[in-house]
């Protein structure tokens, strides 16, 4: 039977490193992207609470009023399906999801 052993090591900007080695024949090596968070969750946010702020601004008689806020409605549902596929799964559910 091969030994497996793992080593983790966390950097100063949160970055984990993994390194695995199967009987000293294989070495394998894993980081995380520190800025992959702010590109797939931050930033949209941001830019789609902006575009909300900016129905505040248009004439309250517009229908351009409405279909901004329809559109936005539309990117934070396509948003939230992205961020579905992008999330691994997980077999720990906390205990409000069970009870759904």
């Amino acid at each position: 039977m091969k030994q497996f052993q793992a080593q983790f090591s966390f950097t100063a900007f949160g970055e984990v490193l993994i390194r695995s080695r199967i009987a000293n024949v294989l070495s394998m090596e894993i980081r995380r992207e520190p800025s992959f968070v702010q590109r797939t969750f931050i930033y949209p946010l941001i830019a789609m609470s902006s575009l909300t702020l900016l129905v505040f601004l248009l004439p309250t008689d517009s229908s351009a009023k409405l279909d901004l806020l329809m559109n936005i409605t539309l990117a934070y549902t396509l948003f939230v399906i992205m961020v579905a596929d992008v999330i691994p799964s997980s077999e720990n559910v906390p205990g409000i999801g069970k009870l759904s």
